[in-house]
């Protein structure tokens, strides 16, 4: 059976996915090559796994998966990020039974690993590349399917909540982030939804929900005035204005905290999940 050190990588992308996974391969001494465009890549290269990584545009990933296809094994593994792009019309564009799989960054920071698929994707690649977010990355992958992602529709259903939350004059920016992180950012390091509703009794879920329901966003447009400053160039801390306003050296320092905070959080999950698992088998 061929060994992950047999085993030859690709990856490419000017995601800083890309180069953080890459520099994470590269310590465990793992054949790994990094291009950022795909004149980069060598013509004699024939790679087991090739993980490309672009923006959130369908022509993007067609234009970076095509020139990559001379370079993957038969029978390798080819995967594409995913976010709001359903994976369907990429491998209908591109003729591949191409994987989504979606990291965090800081890469190594988060067990967070999402696998999606659709029917004709293959059950052995995707038990395969399971392993390997298990036993390399060392993830907690989980695998989606019809090709779509889990991650990205839960964030953008909160997004399109607080979103209309504000427009509508219910709470500020500042409030929003408060009740985030100082309510659900309590729970959501140890368990998802499902086994907190559990844990807290579906009966007090059921009687809220079929009240609140009605009453969700369910808005189609992003409110003008986001619109507004994202046109006005206000992208965030790089252009030192966002949702927030950002002085000279707050990315760096900011990103030094999260880089810190996200290490700590891996480590409280990972210690928690150990923890539990071996309450809930032996007492």
């Amino acid at each position: 059976m061929k060994t992950i050190a047999d085993t030859t990588f690709l990856i490419a992308g000017h995601s800083r996915i890309a180069t953080a996974l890459t520099q994470y391969l590269n310590t465990q001494s793992i054949n790994v090559q990094h291009i950022q465009e795909p004149s980069g890549l060598s013509t004699d290269l024939k790679a087991d796994y090739i993980f490309a990584f672009t923006s959130d545009q369908l022509e993007e990933k067609i234009k970076l998966i095509q020139p990559l296809l001379p370079a993957l094994k038969e029978g390798g593994i080819l995967t594409i990020n995913l976010d709001g792009i359903q994976l369907a019309d990429v491998q209908k564009n591109t003729r591949q039974d191409v994987l989504g799989m979606n990291l965090n960054f800081p890469d190594q920071h988060s067990p967070f690993m999402e696998i999606i698929r659709t029917e004709q994707n293959d059950d052995a690649q995707i038990k395969q590349l399971k392993s390997f977010g298990e036993h390399t990355l060392k993830k907690d992958p989980y695998v989606v399917n019809h090709g779509l992602s889990a991650r990205a529709y839960m964030i953008a259903a909160m997004t399109r909540e607080a979103f209309y939350l504000v427009d509508n004059g219910y709470a500020n920016i500042e409030s929003i982030d408060r009740a985030c992180r100082n309510d659900a950012g309590y729970y959501l390091p140890f368990t998802g939804n499902f086994l907190y509703m559990d844990l807290m009794g579906t009966m007090a879920y059921a009687l809220v929900m079929k009240d609140l329901n009605p009453e969700l966003a369910n808005c189609k447009e992003l409110p003008q005035w986001f619109i507004d400053k994202v046109k006005a160039g206000k992208w965030g801390m790089k252009t030192k204005g966002g949702l927030y306003a950002y002085a000279e050296g707050d990315l760096e320092k900011w990103e030094a905290v999260i880089a810190d905070f996200s290490a700590d959080i891996d480590a409280l999950i990972r210690k928690n999940i150990q923890h539990y698992e071996r309450r809930l088998t032996y007492e």
